[in-house]
């Protein structure tokens, strides 16, 4: 008979015939190797008896292996996630052998067979593959297609308010999967200006592994508000020299962390940033005796205060006096602009032992228009 194919049972193909003079019979085979695939014998040995000499014969015959079977299993749909993936487990019969798998790209996805799952979005099949093993033969299953689906990647910028200083702008980037690597920087044109208005903050991605094409993108827009502000000197009084004294400005509209740098006779003394009250103040050691000039700017030179004056005195040294006369212009008296005349004055101060004020007298006349004027205080004596 045969051909043969492995069944995991033992089988019995063979029959026996021992023949002779007055001798017929037909005795079963003895088998060996006669279960797995592969060279099964037969055989069989007659003894012989008084009548008959001792016979014996054998055949071999061919097992072969049966046939496997393997399908594969899994989802039809991955969302990316940086690494590799795709179905990787199957259903076989038969075999005992290892099984392979191999991916392949279709669709318009490049994509070689290989037995690594793919990482990025695109359509693909798989095929499994189980190997021969002693009694089955190898055997592969039909394709079966899946995609990688893109992930979501959401990025937002935070809404921000300028006033003055350069700020950072800032956002929230999630969504990235893996070792992808890509980040996110905020641009606005609103930076770049002091004037007051609305203006968009654009998130702009960089991907440095050219991963963007597995993801879907949402993005969203802040919005960066420009205010301008004003910065005031606070009243300045005047301070005995080589004292300690401080030196404050206000910030409108009130906004806190505002830089603001005060300024002497142009130069700079100190920065500091404003309070939740919008004030600045900073503290200057003792300066000798002078009129000095006094600003405050704030942030980078959005807004500059009035000029201001710091009279810096010794209430222990020296007085004032004096008097003159001066042609008054046409035009300089504004309640008669025709008017021209002489215009008198004198004056006459010092500080007295223990006073941190001055005292004196101080008068001025144009007699023409019958004005006049005169001091009834002071407030410092440089």
């Amino acid at each position: 008979g045969g051909p043969f194919t492995y069944t995991g049972s033992a089988q019995t193909p063979a029959t026996v015939s021992v023949t002779g003079v007055n001798l017929s019979a037909t005795p079963t085979a003895i088998y060996s190797n006669n279960t797995d695939a592969g060279t099964a014998t037969a055989s069989y040995a007659y003894a012989g008896d008084a009548n008959h000499e001792a016979s014996a014969d054998s055949k071999t015959f061919e097992i072969g292996k049966a046939a496997s079977t393997v399908s594969v299993s899994g989802l039809h749909t991955f969302v990316y996630n940086g690494s590799a993936q795709g179905p990787s487990s199957a259903i076989k019969t038969g075999s005992t052998g290892a099984l392979i798998y191999s991916y392949l790209g279709v669709s318009g996805t490049t994509y070689s067979a290989s037995v690594i799952p793919p990482t990025n979005v695109g359509s693909y099949t798989v095929t499994a593959t189980v190997l021969a093993d002693a009694n089955y033969n190898e055997a592969s299953s039909s394709s079966f297609e899946f995609i990688i689906s893109k992930a979501q990647l959401v990025v937002f910028a935070d809404n921000k308010s300028k006033y003055c200083d350069n700020l950072t702008l800032t956002g929230t980037l999630t969504g990235v999967q893996g070792s992808d690597y890509i980040t996110v920087t905020y641009e606005s044109t609103g930076l770049a200006t002091l004037l007051p208005g609305t203006y968009p903050i654009i998130p702009v991605l960089h991907d440095s592994n050219n991963k963007l094409s597995n993801y879907s993108i949402l993005s969203s827009n802040g919005v960066l508000t420009t205010t301008l502000v004003t910065v005031n000197l606070t009243t300045i009084s005047p301070i005995p020299f080589n004292t300690v004294f401080s030196l404050t400005a206000k910030v409108l509209p009130v906004t806190a962390g505002i830089s603001v740098t005060f300024y002497l006779d142009g130069l700079p003394k100190g920065t500091c940033l404003t309070n939740t009250l919008g004030i600045a103040t900073i503290t200057i050691q003792g300066l000798p005796e002078e009129v000095y000039g006094v600003s405050a700017v704030a942030g980078n030179g959005c807004a500059i205060s009035a000029p201001g004056f710091l009279p810096v005195y010794d209430p222990n040294k020296g007085f004032a006096a004096g008097n003159g006369s001066f042609d008054s212009p046409i035009g300089a008296y504004s309640s008669n602009t025709t008017c021209i005349a002489k215009a008198r004055f004198g004056f006459s101060i010092k500080y007295k032992k223990g006073s941190t004020l001055p005292q004196g007298e101080l008068d001025f006349q144009l007699k023409k228009n019958k004005m006049k004027f005169e001091s009834t205080s002071f407030q410092w004596l440089v």
